[in-house]
Formats: C-alpha cells, structure tokens, sequence
C-alpha cells in the first residue's frame, strides 16, 4: 500500500497532468474562436460583396435603358451636332466597360475569399525549402493546436492544423509547440521522430544545421 508520501506525490503529479490539459483544451477552444470569427467575417465580405454586385446590375439595367432610348427611331427627330452624338456613345462605352470591371474586380475578390490559407503557407514553404535545401516537415495525424514561429518571433503558422503534411523553410531558428504533441510527427536533419508526449505542450525548437 502507499503511504502518505506517496498519496501526496501521485495526487501532485495528477494536478499537474489535468492543469496541463486544461490549457491544452484552452488552445484549442481559443483557436475553434478564432476559426469561428473568421468565418463571420468572410460571411460579411460575401454579403458585401453582393450588395455591390446587385448595385453594379442595376446601373447597367439603366444603361441598356439608355441604349435602347438612344437607338429608338424617334416620331420627331431633330438634327444632333456631329461631335455631341460621338461624345455621347463614347460616353456609354467608357460606362460600361467600367461596370464590366467592377464586376470583375468583384468576382476575383470573392474567389480569393474562398481560397484556403494554410495550403498556401505549405506551398510557399515548400518551394523556399526547395531552393535553400533546409526544410522541417511536420506529419499531423490528427487535429491539433499548432503553433509555430521563427527565432525572431514571425508567424508561420497560428491555429488548428489538420491531418496530412507542413513543410516549413528553416532559414533560422525554428520553435514549435502542440495542443496535442503525440499526433505530430516531425522529420529534420535526417531523423524523424514524435514532436512529444501528449502532456509534453512546451516549446520545441530547431535550429538550422
């Protein structure tokens, strides 16, 4: 049996394994917030964007109004100035290749919106890791927390990672840290290896060889 020594030292050591999860559920709610609001606002943008959309069709309603005002034989014709009726088609085109534009304009900013940010960072990650021949690979195998930043405190990557890979440039000292270190795979150097674990929630860093 235990003695009252030991009850206490397993009790501690049960304290320290929930505080340490409790942070880790923390993280991870922190950043089910964070997702959450930017969902909202590309909710917004889109709502915006479709305001201005409906604007945009209603100004070329009026418009082919115009044209068709303007190419409809009248009872009473009466003599138009060369010049003035040359202004005033120059000026319907210029409108309407504005609106075009407008469109445009608008239609790119909502595929942008849609386009997902982390497989960009994997992608510009990689071809920087290509180039200078240094690279840390991160393999996820389930949903995590993940953090990650360079030595001088610059932002690579912020937030849920979900499965599959993260390639990242190691131009200098890299740290990382995990809600959930055992699901986290890390390749570098030559050696692959488990980022920690699952209570082991501190800095990891790696620096370039």
């Amino acid at each position: 049996m235990l003695d009252q020594t030991d009850r206490i030292d397993f009790l501690q050591h049960a304290v320290e394994t929930l505080a340490e999860q409790m942070l880790q559920l923390q993280g991870e709610l922190a950043a089910l917030r964070a997702e959450v609001e930017a969902s909202e606002q590309r909710q917004l943008n889109l709502m915006a964007s479709a305001d201005q959309m409906e604007a945009m069709q209603a100004s070329l309603s009026a418009l082919e109004h115009q044209l068709l005002a303007f190419r409809k034989p009248r009872q009473k014709p009466r003599p138009m100035v060369k010049g003035a009726m040359h202004r005033r088609q120059a000026w319907i085109i210029l409108s309407a290749m504005f609106l075009l534009s407008g469109l445009a304009l608008v239609f790119r900013a909502l595929l942008i919106q849609r386009e997902p940010s982390v497989p960009l960072i994997r992608e510009t990650a990689g071809l920087q890791a290509e180039a200078l021949g240094s690279s840390l690979l991160l393999t996820i195998q389930g949903p995590t927390w993940l953090e990650v930043q360079t030595s001088d405190g610059k932002m690579l990557h912020y937030g849920m990672a979900k499965p599959g890979p993260y390639r990242f440039p190691v131009l200098q000292a890299i740290k990382l840290r995990a809600g959930r270190p055992d699901l986290v795979i890390v390749s570098f150097d030559g050696s692959t290896a488990v980022l920690g674990a699952i209570e082991a929630t501190g800095w990891h860093t790696y620096k370039p060889g």
